[in-house]
């Protein structure tokens, strides 16, 4: 059952994620709001490395939400490590009111914040994520177009044609990086083998769920 490991930005203080939890990007002083700062922390994270290192590299690095990875669209960029363009994306963002004297802080959580999987994942359910009148806490992103492609995917019928509206979807989300998606975390669930009808869950959450037609054999 893999999980989603995300990046979460933070203002400096919880003071200041007060300040900004409204409309955090209608504020000069938020870096977020500015779209290649997101891209350049983006390249200056080695998640690959990080995963090969602590995990055996067992981990599916993602570049995009989960529900939409597995649209292989051409020309998706999978932000690989890369310090020099880091630093100029960082170069562009100053002219945007970058201001590099303050620090810029990041939350790494140390627990599976995200438990749902890339395997049979929809990727309307993504929607919920990236509203149209309410902003992402973290960064102030919202996207009404964006918001009005997800409604529009549900309408097509036909898969070709709903594929062509989630290719647009994502090509939006991996070009704003709203969210930093590191990779999916491999999961390990243990079942004896008396214990039949026993399916591993979507949620790592529901492990129970449907226990009631499960059954032992003796």
């Amino acid at each position: 059952s893999p999980a989603i490991y995300t990046l979460q930005f933070a203002a400096e203080t919880p003071e200041e994620r007060a300040k900004y939890g409204a409309k955090p990007n209608m504020k000069p002083g938020f870096p977020f709001y500015i779209k290649e700062v997101r891209q350049a922390l983006y390249y200056g994270i080695d998640r690959r490395a990080i995963n090969d290192a602590i995990y055996g590299g067992r981990n599916k690095i993602l570049w995009q939400p989960p529900g939409l990875q597995n649209y292989n669209f051409p020309g998706m960029n999978e932000y690989p490590f890369d310090q020099a363009k880091a630093k100029e994306l960082i170069e562009v963002a100053k002219t945007k009111g970058l201001d590099v004297n303050v620090p810029i802080r990041l939350l790494a959580p140390n627990e599976l914040v995200d438990t749902q999987r890339i395997e049979g994942l929809h990727p309307s359910r993504s929607e919920v994520y990236y509203l149209c009148d309410q902003p992402l806490f973290s960064t102030g992103y919202y996207n009404c177009d964006l918001r009005k492609l997800f409604r529009e995917a549900l309408t097509k019928g036909d898969p070709a044609a709903q594929a062509a509206v989630y290719e647009q979807t994502a090509k939006i989300l991996n070009d704003d990086v709203p969210q930093l998606y590191f990779w999916q975390q491999t999961g390990v669930h243990g079942v004896n083998k008396r214990v039949v009808g026993v399916k591993v869950p979507s949620f790592e959450r529901y492990v129970t769920m449907d226990a009631e037609t499960w059954s032992v054999n003796q």
